[in-house]
Protein backbone atom coordinates (compact mmCIF):
# COMPACT_ATOMS: atom_id res chain seq x y z
CA UNK A 1 0.00 0.00 0.00
CA UNK A 2 2.97 2.63 1.04
CA UNK A 3 4.42 2.00 -2.73
CA UNK A 4 1.18 2.53 -4.05
CA UNK A 5 1.21 6.25 -2.27
CA UNK A 6 4.68 6.92 -3.64
CA UNK A 7 3.43 6.02 -7.11
CA UNK A 8 0.64 8.76 -6.66
CA UNK A 9 2.79 11.07 -5.46
CA UNK A 10 5.55 10.91 -7.91
CA UNK A 11 2.97 10.77 -10.99
CA UNK A 12 1.43 13.85 -9.55
CA UNK A 13 4.43 16.07 -8.73
CA UNK A 14 7.23 15.22 -11.54
CA UNK A 15 6.42 17.82 -14.55
CA UNK A 16 5.98 16.31 -17.89
CA UNK A 17 8.12 18.10 -20.00
CA UNK A 18 11.19 16.37 -21.94
CA UNK A 19 14.37 18.03 -23.10
CA UNK A 20 17.50 16.22 -24.65
CA UNK A 21 19.53 17.07 -21.41
CA UNK A 22 17.48 14.72 -18.83
CA UNK A 23 15.51 12.88 -21.55
CA UNK A 24 16.65 9.83 -20.13
CA UNK A 25 15.59 10.72 -16.38
CA UNK A 26 12.16 11.29 -17.32
CA UNK A 27 11.26 8.82 -19.73
CA UNK A 28 10.50 6.94 -16.97
CA UNK A 29 8.91 9.42 -14.53
CA UNK A 30 7.55 6.51 -12.13
CA UNK A 31 11.47 5.57 -11.24
CA UNK A 32 12.73 9.15 -10.65
CA UNK A 33 11.77 12.45 -9.09
CA UNK A 34 13.04 16.05 -10.39
CA UNK A 35 14.44 17.98 -7.68
CA UNK A 36 13.08 21.06 -9.37
CA UNK A 37 13.69 23.77 -6.90
CA UNK A 38 17.05 22.72 -6.43
CA UNK A 39 20.18 25.29 -8.29
CA UNK A 40 21.80 22.66 -9.29
CA UNK A 41 23.04 20.43 -12.21
CA UNK A 42 20.66 18.57 -14.13
CA UNK A 43 22.98 14.97 -13.56
CA UNK A 44 21.57 11.65 -14.40
CA UNK A 45 19.65 8.96 -13.09
CA UNK A 46 21.74 7.79 -10.62
CA UNK A 47 21.14 9.30 -7.84
CA UNK A 48 24.27 10.71 -7.41
CA UNK A 49 24.95 13.64 -4.76
CA UNK A 50 23.98 16.89 -5.97
CA UNK A 51 21.74 16.02 -8.95
CA UNK A 52 18.59 17.27 -9.79
CA UNK A 53 16.67 13.82 -10.27
CA UNK A 54 16.63 11.28 -6.82
CA UNK A 55 15.18 7.95 -7.20
CA UNK A 56 11.34 8.17 -6.35
CA UNK A 57 11.24 5.82 -2.90
CA UNK A 58 12.92 8.80 -1.17
CA UNK A 59 9.78 11.28 -1.90
CA UNK A 60 8.12 12.07 1.30
CA UNK A 61 10.33 9.70 3.52
CA UNK A 62 10.81 12.00 5.70
CA UNK A 63 14.65 12.80 4.89
CA UNK A 64 15.61 15.41 2.46
CA UNK A 65 17.16 14.21 -0.61
CA UNK A 66 16.85 16.94 -2.90
CA UNK A 67 19.64 19.65 -1.99
CA UNK A 68 17.10 22.28 -1.21
CA UNK A 69 14.74 19.82 0.21
CA UNK A 70 11.67 19.83 -1.51
CA UNK A 71 11.02 16.30 -1.93
CA UNK A 72 9.95 16.57 1.64
CA UNK A 73 7.51 19.46 1.18
CA UNK A 74 4.34 20.00 2.72
CA UNK A 75 3.08 21.25 -0.65
CA UNK A 76 4.12 17.65 -2.40
CA UNK A 77 3.40 15.16 0.44
CA UNK A 78 0.29 16.17 2.77
CA UNK A 79 -2.73 14.19 1.67
CA UNK A 80 -6.68 13.81 2.84
CA UNK A 81 -7.06 11.44 5.99
CA UNK A 82 -9.13 9.06 3.42
CA UNK A 83 -6.00 8.47 2.28
CA UNK A 84 -3.66 7.36 5.44
CA UNK A 85 -3.56 4.46 7.44
CA UNK A 86 -3.06 4.48 11.33
CA UNK A 87 -0.75 1.63 10.39
CA UNK A 88 2.12 4.04 9.78
CA UNK A 89 3.08 7.34 10.88
CA UNK A 90 2.56 10.73 9.09
CA UNK A 91 5.12 13.63 9.78
CA UNK A 92 3.00 16.75 10.03
CA UNK A 93 4.82 17.64 6.14
CA UNK A 94 2.89 14.74 5.46
CA UNK A 95 5.97 12.59 4.85
CA UNK A 96 5.24 8.64 5.95
CA UNK A 97 8.03 6.54 8.18
CA UNK A 98 7.41 3.40 10.12
CA UNK A 99 4.61 3.01 12.98
CA UNK A 100 7.78 1.88 14.93
CA UNK A 101 10.23 4.88 14.70
CA UNK A 102 7.65 7.41 16.23
CA UNK A 103 9.65 8.33 19.64
CA UNK A 104 12.55 5.73 19.16
CA UNK A 105 14.61 8.66 19.95
CA UNK A 106 16.19 9.52 16.84
CA UNK A 107 14.39 12.40 14.52
CA UNK A 108 13.47 10.39 11.03
CA UNK A 109 10.95 13.08 10.09
CA UNK A 110 12.56 16.22 8.20
CA UNK A 111 10.50 18.35 10.33
CA UNK A 112 10.77 16.58 13.70
CA UNK A 113 7.52 15.58 14.43
CA UNK A 114 8.35 12.15 14.72
CA UNK A 115 9.87 13.24 18.53
CA UNK A 116 7.54 16.10 19.92
CA UNK A 117 7.79 15.99 23.34
CA UNK A 118 4.33 16.64 23.80
CA UNK A 119 3.37 13.24 21.64
CA UNK A 120 6.73 11.42 22.92
CA UNK A 121 6.56 12.46 26.83
CA UNK A 122 2.96 13.95 27.70
CA UNK A 123 3.99 14.08 31.58
CA UNK A 124 6.13 16.76 30.71
CA UNK A 125 5.03 20.28 31.74
CA UNK A 126 6.49 22.60 29.13
CA UNK A 127 6.43 26.38 30.44
CA UNK A 128 5.98 29.00 27.38
CA UNK A 129 6.32 31.81 29.87
CA UNK A 130 9.45 32.60 29.36
CA UNK A 131 10.80 36.11 30.51
CA UNK A 132 7.31 37.23 30.74
CA UNK A 133 5.59 38.18 34.09
CA UNK A 134 3.12 34.82 34.98
CA UNK A 135 1.93 31.99 33.22
CA UNK A 136 -1.15 33.98 31.75
CA UNK A 137 1.41 34.80 28.97
CA UNK A 138 3.65 33.48 26.22
CA UNK A 139 7.05 34.14 25.30
CA UNK A 140 7.77 35.29 21.43
CA UNK A 141 11.46 34.91 22.37
CA UNK A 142 12.18 38.05 20.72
CA UNK A 143 11.64 40.77 23.81
CA UNK A 144 7.85 40.65 23.16
CA UNK A 145 5.36 38.75 25.11
CA UNK A 146 1.55 37.95 24.37
CA UNK A 147 -1.77 36.32 26.03
CA UNK A 148 -1.04 32.85 26.67
CA UNK A 149 -4.30 32.30 25.23
CA UNK A 150 -3.26 33.58 21.42
CA UNK A 151 -1.10 30.57 21.29
CA UNK A 152 -2.10 27.73 18.43
CA UNK A 153 -5.26 30.33 17.48
CA UNK A 154 -4.74 30.53 13.84
CA UNK A 155 -3.20 34.30 14.10
CA UNK A 156 0.40 35.28 14.16
CA UNK A 157 1.37 36.90 17.22
CA UNK A 158 4.59 36.35 17.05
CA UNK A 159 7.07 38.06 14.31
CA UNK A 160 9.07 35.01 14.55
CA UNK A 161 5.61 32.71 14.12
CA UNK A 162 6.84 31.04 17.20
CA UNK A 163 3.27 31.26 18.62
CA UNK A 164 1.79 29.21 15.41
CA UNK A 165 4.85 27.02 15.24
CA UNK A 166 5.09 22.96 14.76
CA UNK A 167 7.05 23.15 18.57
CA UNK A 168 4.21 24.95 20.12
CA UNK A 169 0.70 23.50 18.09
CA UNK A 170 1.91 19.66 17.70
CA UNK A 171 -1.02 17.55 18.20
CA UNK A 172 -1.04 13.56 17.55
CA UNK A 173 -3.08 12.64 14.74
CA UNK A 174 -4.72 9.18 15.05
CA UNK A 175 -7.95 8.51 12.58
CA UNK A 176 -9.12 9.61 9.26
CA UNK A 177 -11.72 11.99 11.54
CA UNK A 178 -8.69 14.39 11.55
CA UNK A 179 -6.77 16.42 9.84
CA UNK A 180 -3.58 17.26 10.70
CA UNK A 181 -1.78 21.25 10.10
CA UNK A 182 1.51 21.23 8.78
CA UNK A 183 2.09 23.04 12.53
CA UNK A 184 1.04 20.15 13.70
CA UNK A 185 -2.45 21.37 14.43
CA UNK A 186 -5.86 18.93 14.30
CA UNK A 187 -9.04 20.40 12.84
CA UNK A 188 -11.88 17.94 12.19
CA UNK A 189 -11.85 16.29 8.71
CA UNK A 190 -15.00 18.19 7.63
CA UNK A 191 -12.95 21.09 7.49
CA UNK A 192 -10.95 19.93 4.70
CA UNK A 193 -11.40 21.08 1.53
CA UNK A 194 -14.23 23.27 2.27
CA UNK A 195 -12.64 25.96 0.04
CA UNK A 196 -12.11 27.94 3.12
CA UNK A 197 -8.23 28.36 5.28
CA UNK A 198 -8.93 26.60 8.61
CA UNK A 199 -4.91 25.65 8.71
CA UNK A 200 -2.71 28.18 9.21
CA UNK A 201 -0.41 27.70 7.09
CA UNK A 202 -3.53 26.04 4.29
CA UNK A 203 -2.33 22.94 4.28
CA UNK A 204 -6.12 22.11 4.50
CA UNK A 205 -6.85 23.38 0.86
CA UNK A 206 -3.50 22.27 -1.20
CA UNK A 207 -3.78 20.44 -3.82
CA UNK A 208 -2.29 17.10 -3.36
CA UNK A 209 -5.07 17.11 -0.53
CA UNK A 210 -8.13 18.00 -1.78
CA UNK A 211 -7.18 17.34 -5.94
CA UNK A 212 -7.72 20.52 -6.90
CA UNK A 213 -5.28 22.81 -9.42
CA UNK A 214 -5.08 25.36 -7.19
CA UNK A 215 -1.58 26.84 -6.18
CA UNK A 216 -0.85 27.32 -2.63
CA UNK A 217 -0.43 31.22 -1.75
CA UNK A 218 3.28 32.23 -1.14
CA UNK A 219 5.34 35.62 -0.32
CA UNK A 220 8.44 37.27 -2.14
CA UNK A 221 11.44 38.27 -0.62
CA UNK A 222 10.79 42.14 -0.02
CA UNK A 223 12.70 44.47 -2.47
CA UNK A 224 16.14 46.24 -1.45
CA UNK A 225 17.40 47.58 0.84
CA UNK A 226 16.11 44.75 2.30
CA UNK A 227 16.61 40.58 1.55
CA UNK A 228 16.99 37.17 3.14
CA UNK A 229 19.39 36.43 5.66
CA UNK A 230 21.43 32.75 5.12
CA UNK A 231 19.83 31.67 7.99
CA UNK A 232 16.44 31.69 6.12
CA UNK A 233 15.07 28.74 4.45
CA UNK A 234 13.43 29.97 1.16
CA UNK A 235 12.41 28.08 -1.60
CA UNK A 236 13.57 29.14 -5.43
CA UNK A 237 11.16 30.34 -7.73
CA UNK A 238 11.41 31.13 -11.71
CA UNK A 239 13.91 33.73 -12.60
CA UNK A 240 15.71 33.72 -9.52
CA UNK A 241 12.97 34.46 -7.09
CA UNK A 242 13.18 33.67 -3.80
CA UNK A 243 9.92 33.18 -1.40
CA UNK A 244 8.42 31.07 1.86
CA UNK A 245 5.39 29.56 2.09
CA UNK A 246 2.69 30.54 4.36
CA UNK A 247 3.30 29.97 8.20
CA UNK A 248 7.01 29.59 7.14
CA UNK A 249 9.66 31.94 9.15
CA UNK A 250 12.08 34.66 7.34
CA UNK A 251 14.65 36.99 8.72
CA UNK A 252 16.29 39.96 6.97
CA UNK A 253 19.37 41.81 6.62
CA UNK A 254 20.07 45.36 4.95
CA UNK A 255 22.03 45.71 2.21
CA UNK A 256 25.48 46.07 3.02
CA UNK A 257 25.44 50.42 3.60
CA UNK A 258 22.64 49.88 5.61
CA UNK A 259 21.51 48.35 8.80
CA UNK A 260 18.38 47.37 10.94
CA UNK A 261 17.17 50.15 13.17
CA UNK A 262 16.49 47.50 15.74
CA UNK A 263 18.35 43.91 15.30
CA UNK A 264 15.74 42.10 17.27
CA UNK A 265 13.00 43.49 14.04
CA UNK A 266 14.48 41.27 11.37
CA UNK A 267 11.88 38.73 11.46
CA UNK A 268 8.49 38.35 9.55
CA UNK A 269 5.96 35.36 8.30
CA UNK A 270 4.05 34.32 5.40
CA UNK A 271 0.22 34.27 6.31
CA UNK A 272 -2.34 32.35 5.02
CA UNK A 273 -2.85 34.46 2.18
CA UNK A 274 0.32 34.84 0.82
CA UNK A 275 0.75 38.27 2.40
CA UNK A 276 3.60 39.05 5.06
CA UNK A 277 2.23 39.31 8.39
CA UNK A 278 4.30 42.27 10.32
CA UNK A 279 5.35 45.60 8.47
CA UNK A 280 8.63 45.72 7.42
CA UNK A 281 11.58 46.77 9.51
CA UNK A 282 13.25 50.28 8.56
CA UNK A 283 17.10 50.58 7.44
CA UNK A 284 19.40 52.94 8.55
CA UNK A 285 22.88 54.48 7.09
CA UNK A 286 26.06 52.86 8.79
CA UNK A 287 28.75 54.87 10.04
CA UNK A 288 31.70 54.27 7.44
CA UNK A 289 34.91 55.64 9.33
CA UNK A 290 37.13 54.82 6.26
CA UNK A 291 37.42 53.23 2.82
CA UNK A 292 38.36 49.64 4.46
CA UNK A 293 35.60 49.08 6.61
CA UNK A 294 33.32 49.68 3.35
CA UNK A 295 35.51 47.31 1.80
CA UNK A 296 34.90 44.99 4.00
CA UNK A 297 31.37 45.46 4.64
CA UNK A 298 30.33 45.17 0.92
CA UNK A 299 32.79 41.66 1.02
CA UNK A 300 30.81 40.18 3.97
CA UNK A 301 27.55 41.24 1.89
CA UNK A 302 28.32 40.20 -1.31
CA UNK A 303 29.08 36.90 0.37
CA UNK A 304 25.95 36.28 2.13
CA UNK A 305 24.43 36.69 -1.37
CA UNK A 306 26.18 34.20 -2.90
Amino acid sequence: MYEYFLLGLVMMSTPATCSSDHGKCESDLLDWFHCWESNVKEGTCTGEQNSAWIPSSKVCNGHEDCPNGEDESIVLCKQHPDRMFSSYFYCATGAVIELSKKCDGKVDCSDGSDEMSSMCQPEKKISRRGECQNDRYFDCRKRKCVPAARQCDGWHDCANGFDESLNVCYQQWHNETQFQCGNGRLIPVEKVCNGYYDCIDGSDELKSVCDTKKNPNKCLEPPAPLSFTLATKYHHGINGTKYVLPNEVVQVQCISSKKLKDPQNGWNVCNVYGKWQFPWPCCKNRKIRNKSNLRHIWQSFSQTKN
